[in-house]
């Protein structure tokens, strides 16, 4: 079964909470192409288990929201880590 733009969505949005997550509790906002691996690895991972495993629908709509939500705080959260760390080195 191939995945819908619907499915898309869910998985961007599950995948960068996973990443936004990685990226403040291991320091990794400095590198680039370590998330970029991060987050391609798990899309690609997301993506297949939508396609194979779970059945149409398992996944609505309100997942991405509160993934997508999620990832906002994260981002809020590291934009203030970055702030602090700036701060304190002076």
């Amino acid at each position: 079964m191939t995945p819908t733009l619907h499915g898309l969505l869910v998985s961007i949005s599950f995948t960068s909470m996973l990443t936004a997550m990685f990226s403040l509790r291991f320091r990794a906002w400095g590198r680039p192409k370590l998330l970029a691996a991060y987050f391609t690895f798990f899309f690609v991972v997301e993506w297949t288990a939508q396609a194979l495993f779970l059945p149409p629908g398992a996944l609505g709509i309100e997942v991405a929201y509160v993934c997508t939500l999620i990832t906002v705080l994260f981002v809020g959260a590291i934009q203030f880590a970055q702030h602090l760390e700036r701060t304190a080195s002076r």
